[in-house]
């Protein structure tokens, strides 16, 4: 049975600054049983471009992924988690999903892309809510710490959390720099690393479908496109993290069942621990 999300069904639940501790109260339940975790993030865009004369190699898309997260602020963070079925856990009778909504970005003083702050505000986001009631970055890797989603042990593999994303560079660069608090370093080999250390094991829905799954050509590759493949529906607002990452674990799943591990064997392997754009390909590590 694979699981098909529908607006009756699921709730995306916001996290504020004021129910931050209660919402990761439900999260501590959870993660031992729903190692599966679909994330997304939204930020202000790309305000640093690669020379229009340098090749858009690996290396090349890694140093823009981490001078733009260096340079910007995220807004919102999506988390979705799934068990080995493919369920998000139930809390009164719906199946829940985490979008937490960030206070750092000013958009008096920071910096950010026009089109892309104007999408942000189109899909719903209220800007000047975020800054006067949203959740403070610090505190929420504190929480994340110590709920069982991150750092866990590494000699216990069936343990660990596999975190799913879509095209994911950016979304692991913003989190990582939370979980660290501090700006991230131009070393490929130093950021691998620490995606080992922090989150174990790591999928890239993109990745999966650009090596593995077949692909009509007059499609385009967005996360859409892939949900459209395996008629699955949105749920919530596009744009937000909230409903992205809930599209990302649906699609990785059906991915899972579909072309990575149909008789039971464990096909993803394979896909484990590479981002599309930043380690695929021959700097796979």
């Amino acid at each position: 049975m694979v699981f098909v999300p529908t607006n009756d069904s699921v709730e995306i639940r916001d996290v504020w600054s004021s129910n931050l501790d209660s919402e990761f109260v439900s999260i501590r339940e959870i993660t031992a049983t729903h190692r599966y975790i679909g994330m997304d993030t939204e930020y202000p865009g790309v305000v640093i471009k690669p020379p229009d004369e340098h090749p858009r190699s690996n290396n090349v898309n890694f140093t823009n992924m981490i001078e733009n997260v260096n340079a910007t602020k995220i807004i919102q963070l999506g988390l979705t988690f799934m068990n080995d079925q493919g369920f998000p856990p139930r809390f009164d009778g719906k199946y829940r999903v985490w979008q937490f909504n960030f206070r750092e970005f000013d958009i008096e003083k920071d910096r950010y892309v026009p089109k892309s702050i104007d999408l942000v505000k189109r899909s719903g986001i209220d800007l000047n809510k975020n800054r006067n009631e949203g959740v403070d970055a610090c505190e929420f890797s504190q929480l994340l710490m110590t709920c069982g989603a991150v750092l866990r042990d590494p000699a216990a593999s069936d343990d660990s959390c596999k975190w799913l994303t879509f095209q994911g560079g950016f979304d692991f660069g913003y989190l990582l720099k939370m979980l660290r608090g501090e700006e991230l370093r131009h070393d490929k080999e130093w950021f691998l690393e620490l995606m080992n250390i922090y989150f174990g094991e790591w999928y890239d829905a993109k990745h999966v479908m650009m090596e593995r799954m077949p692909w009509p050509p007059d499609r385009r590759r967005r996360l859409d496109d892939l949900a459209w493949f395996f008629k699955i529906n949105r749920v919530g607002q596009a744009h937000q993290a909230g409903s992205d990452s809930l599209l990302t674990a649906c699609v990785f799943m059906a991915q899972k069942k579909m072309f990575l591990d149909p008789d039971g064997h464990s096909g993803a392997d394979r896909y484990m621990r590479v981002l599309q754009d930043i380690n695929n390909s021959k700097e796979r590590e």
